[in-house]
């Protein structure tokens, strides 16, 4: 009488705690299943160079949920241990009983975790959790690299097209003027061309720059290199 009030303690106790396991695993898986489609969406506003700040904070807002959820999988591993716990309490107080019977029979060993379906089922649940922590991560630092490209894709534009605004009007009023008909009027006339034709050499690099700028932004943005 005393061994079977034992046993049944162990089973309402497990019981209790598998009821509140499973309300937890089901809570939490659905709450993965959302974010995973959060994070896919993401996908297609990737390429939106007018909106990556904005993206950038909904992705840190993401990923401080994710990490956020860490403690409801130690509640979930924590509970997976109770309820293992009461199974080997249970078990142990069977097992007593049997080897006290006339007829003693021997053990009843306690099963492997990987074919135990609450572990397996908590084991894929982490997987899960892991597998969208690394995507979230791997998103967050794949925006921050465009957004970055694209940072100097606009700087370098920018350079290139300031210094193309103001040697264009340069070139302009020494093209609007005749050439001169004198020897010192020509000889300050080639002077300023000159002067121009080595500013044209010397920043061809802004326009390097901003190709290699434009490059670098096409590779973040499409992966291939």
């Amino acid at each position: 009488h005393d061994t079977t009030g034992k046993l049944i303690k162990h089973l309402h106790n497990s019981y209790d705690e598998l009821e509140k396991l499973q309300g937890e695993m089901h809570d939490f898986s659905k709450w993965l299943t959302d974010a995973q489609e959060c994070l896919n969406s993401e996908n297609a506003y990737l390429c939106d160079l007018k909106n990556l700040q904005t993206q950038s904070t909904r992705i840190k807002d993401l990923l401080k949920e994710v990490i956020a959820h860490q403690a409801d999988l130690r509640f979930i591993t924590m509970s997976t241990q109770k309820f293992v716990d009461e199974g080997k309490e249970y078990l142990a107080v069977l097992n007593d009983l049997r080897i006290s019977l006339p007829e003693r029979l021997p053990n009843i060993e306690s099963i492997a975790s990987f074919k135990s379906p609450v572990r397996q089922t908590v084991s894929d649940i982490q997987q899960r959790y892991t597998d969208l922590l690394n995507a979230v991560n791997a998103f967050a630092d794949r925006q921050n690299q465009i957004k970055e490209s694209y940072r100097l894709y606009i700087e370098h534009l920018e350079r290139a097209r300031n210094w193309l605004s103001d040697v264009q009007l340069r070139v302009s009023s020494v093209i609007a003027h005749p050439v001169g008909t004198d020897i010192e009027t020509i000889q300050e006339q080639a002077n300023i061309a000159k002067s121009l034709y080595n500013e044209f050499l010397a920043n061809g690099k802004l326009l390097d720059n901003l190709q290699g700028g434009l490059n670098s932004l096409l590779v973040s943005l499409t992966g291939i290199t």
